[in-house]
């Protein structure tokens, strides 16, 4: 695939959001326990799902944001897995989220932009604890 004009701008407009507002995670594949340390950006996806009367429910999902290229394991570059958890510390209070589907029709991750420099992963809050 050959690199254009806007997948160079979008690189360099998500390595500016990373020194802007990005922290240093910890992600973690499962099974298997495997991690790396990334630098994530925070984010929310609101979506709007129905419910069996037809009742429309707003909900936010936890977002992380990711350069694709920063995800490597064992010197392979891997997509996101549903069930994979993102370790946060914030105050010496780690929270741990986990990959996840938002039940909306919508996948557990996607990518942000027609280059897939950057992953845009939906998340959910299953643990806390003292760093």
């Amino acid at each position: 695939m050959s690199t254009t004009r806007l997948d160079n701008a979008t690189a360099r407009a998500l390595m500016r959001l990373q020194t802007a507002g990005g922290r240093l995670v910890t992600y973690r594949r499962t099974p298997g326990n495997e991690e790396i340390e990334v630098t994530a950006i925070p984010g929310v996806s609101t979506y709007q799902r129905a419910d069996d009367l037809g009742l429309i429910t707003d909900m936010e999902v936890h977002d992380e944001l990711i350069a694709a290229a920063d995800l490597v394991l064992n010197d392979e570059t891997i997509e996101p897995g549903e069930g994979d958890q993102i370790d946060v510390t914030i105050n010496a209070m780690t929270l741990t989220y986990e990959v996840m589907a938002p039940g909306t029709g919508e996948p557990a991750w996607r990518y942000m932009d027609p280059g897939r420099s950057a992953l845009r992963i939906h998340t959910k809050l299953v643990g806390s604890g003292a760093a």
